[in-house]
């Protein structure tokens, strides 16, 4: 469950951080994507999952400066 909750969580933030997209929005379409057709992994989260999601992408808007620099510090070509 963890497992699909981090990938949830990165395809929002891929979204958002990439396409420009509100985060919520973003997590909302990356959630009703996971579990469709396209989905290769196929289970759905359940509420539980979800709401390790949205931390993990509180805990990403709370220290998102932190990030960028440490990014920025450490991965070659970013």
């Amino acid at each position: 469950m963890r497992r699909r909750a981090r990938e949830l969580a990165m395809r929002a933030l891929f979204a958002h951080t990439q396409g420009g997209v509100d985060l919520e929005e973003a997590l909302q379409h990356a959630l009703s994507a996971m579990g469709g057709e396209e989905d290769p992994y196929g289970d759905p989260l359940d509420e539980e999952g979800v709401a390790f999601a949205r931390r993990l992408l509180e805990g990403f808007k709370a220290h998102q400066e932190e990030v960028d620099r440490v990014l920025k510090e450490t991965v070659e070509g970013w």
